[in-house]
This record gives structure tokens, sequence and C-alpha cells, in this order.
């Protein structure tokens, strides 16, 4: 896949602040060949609907009425559905707060509030928030009690030694027709898929609580990343999602330049040594540099970059580079990234066959399946995944 001039326009306009070039773009729209529909499914699925429709919204003359009336509904749309989200995390919030459960708030609901400053302009999957593992049983019976539930038993999850990178349950409850998820984390380390399990062991959530700063969530008092741990964890998530969508660099490159002067640049190359991501922290940061032009010191980028790329590290940036990135993605990169044969065997059992528990939170599968259908579900689902990456990696 190349860069359509369609895609090329929604990465212009996937900013807060348009830069001269994005705005003379924008001024001769009326003598470009739009395919309009495209450019809005485009800008929709890459979660950047928002930006690009409030950059567009006074453009109507270039833009054909029904693709504005599409980028209007579902701006209204995502804004009535924050404000639904972020009135039950208030709740939430405010037990929590009851019950003296201290919160790191993170990601979607951190970045609206505090970095886009408009609830239209970014959507929300769900509410992430960051909890000490010890308040685990404290915090479920707390969210259980208004309303939350889940099919997930806290318990097993006190004692995963053989699924580090298990840390997490989801929550739900309903809100008329819609779904309130609230996404609990005990660790930055969150996925189904084992790639972060050789260096889970060197990240310090000790520091990153010790760290953490306050801030207001909803009007109500609560704790969010450090500055430097804000951009490796959000490098950390990018990359485990393979920058499938443009909101994700967006939100990198519009932290670091809201937080410009906050930004302690040795801390965020000392602790991305010490966590054993600075390979990670290096490829987000570089292509968040190369395709949105983030404000990233030079020395931070040479310093973090490795002697030599492997090459699914390579490939990795240059699918980015070529927007022709998809899904497991950086499942190639980290394959690379791990020194030993026994390593790479084990990341790729692990990865495609994994364990019925992995399983169950990755696909939301009831408890109750048999056992000789999780074994057909498991072996199908693996050799499909590992075809689709063949097919798209080398056809």
């Amino acid at each position: 896949m190349s860069w359509l001039k369609e895609d090329k326009l929604i990465l212009k306009l996937s900013k807060l602040s348009l830069d001269e070039e994005a705005k003379n773009i924008i001024k001769n729209l009326n003598i470009e060949k739009i395919n309009w529909d495209y450019f809005f499914n485009a800008s929709k699925e890459r979660g950047v609907f928002g930006l690009v429709y409030y950059h567009l919204k006074n453009e109507a003359e270039a833009v054909p009425y029904n693709i504005e009336k599409k980028f209007q509904d579902l701006y209204s749309e995502n804004a009535s559905r924050n404000l639904i989200l972020l009135k039950e995390f208030q709740e939430v919030l405010k037990v929590l707060k009851d019950k003296e459960i201290p919160v790191i708030v993170l990601k979607g609901v951190y970045l609206l509030e505090n970095i886009y400053k408009n609830i239209a302009l970014r959507g929300m999957s769900d509410i992430d928030i960051l909890i000490r593992k010890g308040y685990l049983e404290k915090f479920n019976n707390t969210v259980k009690k208004i309303g939350f539930t889940t099919p997930q038993d806290f318990k097993r999850y006190l004692n995963l030694a053989d699924s580090p990178y298990l840390n997490t349950i989801v929550y739900q409850k309903k809100r008329g027709k819609i779904s309130v998820f609230l996404h609990l984390h005990w660790h930055i380390i969150n996925s189904t898929i084992p790639m972060f399990e050789e260096v889970i062991k060197y990240i310090n959530m000790h520091k990153i609580w010790e760290q953490a700063l306050p801030v207001k969530i909803t009007g109500i008092d609560v704790l969010s990343l450090s500055s430097h741990h804000q951009i490796i964890y959000l490098c950390l998530h990018s990359f485990y999602h393979s920058l499938d969508r443009n909101i994700l660099l967006c939100d990198i490159s519009e932290f670091i330049n809201a937080n410009k002067d906050k930004i302690d640049w040795d801390l965020l190359l000392k602790d991305s040594f010490h966590f054993k991501l600075n390979r990670i922290v290096y490829s987000i940061l570089y292509l968040a540099k190369s395709l949105l032009n983030t404000e990233i010191p030079h020395y931070v980028l040479s310093s973090l970059k490795p002697p030599c790329l492997s090459y699914g590290e390579r490939k990795f940036i240059n699918l980015v580079l070529d927007n022709a990135q998809f899904p497991k993605l950086s499942v190639i990169s980290y394959l690379f990234m791990l020194s030993k044969l026994n390593k790479k065997l084990k990341f790729l059992i692990k990865t495609f066959f994994p364990k019925e528990t992995v399983l169950e939170q990755r696909f939301s599968l009831s408890s109750n399946k048999s056992n000789f259908l999780r074994k057909i579900f498991r072996i199908g689902r693996g050799l499909k995944e590992v075809l689709v990456i063949l097919i798209r990696l080398f056809f």
C-alpha cells in the first residue's frame, strides 16, 4: 500500500494545530479530485475523524454535503458518547476516592481532558485506569456495587506466574444503549501476546507510582503518569497495536507538543534503557518525527537508536512509513529483537497457540467451552494468524 492523496490529507489534518502547508491544502480542496467516501471511511477507521472534521468544517464549499453530514453526525455522536463515559467515570472516581484507592488515569480520558480539551475531538472505546495490584480485591468489590460486572475472576490474576503479561480486567456497565467499558490495569504491560515477557521484570512500577503527577479528571483529583513515563507508555501502547491507527501517533505527538517545556528527556532516556524498552521507544518516536514532524531532540533519537536495527525493526518502520502496516506487525518486529533461537520459538508458540487463560481473555471465551473445542479454536486461530501475517509480509 502507498500513500494516496487522501491518506496524505488525513495525516496532515491529524493535528491540533495545522502548519501552513496543511492550511494551503485545505484552501485548494475545491480543485483537488478527492475520493470523499474513502476519505471519510479512512478518517473514521484511523481514529482521527474528530480532528479531520474540526479542520474541515468551515470548508463547506469544498466538502460534498453528504460527506460533511457524515462527519458532523459522527462528531456529534462521539461527543455525546464521551459525555456519558466521562459522567460514568466521574462516579467511578468518586467511589474509589471514598475507598482510598489511588488511581492513575491512562490514555484516552487523560488525553481528552488534558491534551485535546474538546470532548468531540478524540474517540474512546473504553476507560483505562491503573491501580496497585494489592488493591485488586477492594477495587473489584467497589465497582461492582455501582453496577459494573465482569466475567473474569480477579482472584485468578493474583498469581499468574506463567503469564506475567496478563495484567488487566475489563468491567462493563450498560448505560442505555451504550456499554461503558472500564479497563483496569495494574501494570503498564497489558497484552495477551507475550511480546513483553522478556522485559516486564525490568519495569519498575514502584518508580512509576512514585513519580506520578497530580491531575484533575472530571473535576476530581487523581494521578497521571509523569511526562517521561507517559511517553514511554504511549510508545509501548502504539507498538503493541502496530500503529494501526493515526490517532496513536497523534496522541504521542500532541502530548509532546503540549509538554515540550516539562519533559525531562534525560529521564526518558534513562528509564527507556532501564525498562529495556529503548528499541521500541526509538521506533515509535522516530516515526512520530518522520510522519508528524514531532519536536523530539536529535540527541534523544540518536541515543535511543540501537547500534544495529534488526530485520523486524526495519520492516516495522518501513511498512509504517509506506502506510502499509497491519495488525500483528509488531509481533514480527519483537520476534527479531529476541537474541536466541529458543526464545524466538517460545515466543511464536505462546503468541499463536496461547494457553487457555490467555485465550479466554483475548477472545472473551466462555469458561464452559469444552477442552476439545478450545483446542480446535486454539489451533485454527493460530494457523489463520500465521497465514495472514505471511501473506501481508510477502505478497
